[in-house]
């Protein structure tokens, strides 16, 4: 099943788990606590499959994307270096990662400008075309 930490990532998914628990809170039907639900699984479901059947990116991308999602950025903020807290949830997943590394590749792009916002995942996956 979907990891509950790349899961809490899709505004949908966030968006009906806000909706379950006002559905527990307000004491509704539990038939649409029940419907939510399973629109739930169909959304881990979804990327379920698609995380199976989609090719792991490159050893570097690989360590960029761990490196970028583990980092402290807390302890960047609070030191100064930074002037908020970014979120991870800025940085572009394997998904996104892979299927633009295909339309470079199916374009036969030679070259690409890629304005980015964080770390770089996505120019690195444009660039391994």
């Amino acid at each position: 099943m979907a990891s509950e930490k790349f899961m809490i990532l899709d505004p949908a998914y966030r968006k009906l788990q806000k909706l379950k628990e006002l559905v527990r809170e307000e004491n509704a039907s539990s038939k649409i606590s029940a419907e939510i639900g399973e629109v739930i699984d169909l959304l881990k479901a979804r990327y379920d499959y698609c995380e199976g059947i989609t090719s792991d990116p490159s050893k570097d991308l690989q360590q960029l994307m761990h490196s970028t999602f583990h980092h402290q950025w807390q302890n960047d903020h609070a030191e100064g270096k930074l002037s908020r807290v970014p979120s991870t949830m800025m940085m572009s997943g394997k998904l996104e990662a892979q299927f633009l590394r295909s339309l470079t590749s199916l374009c036969n792009a030679e070259r690409v400008l890629e304005l980015g916002l964080f770390t770089g995942c996505t120019a690195l996956a444009f660039a391994e075309k």
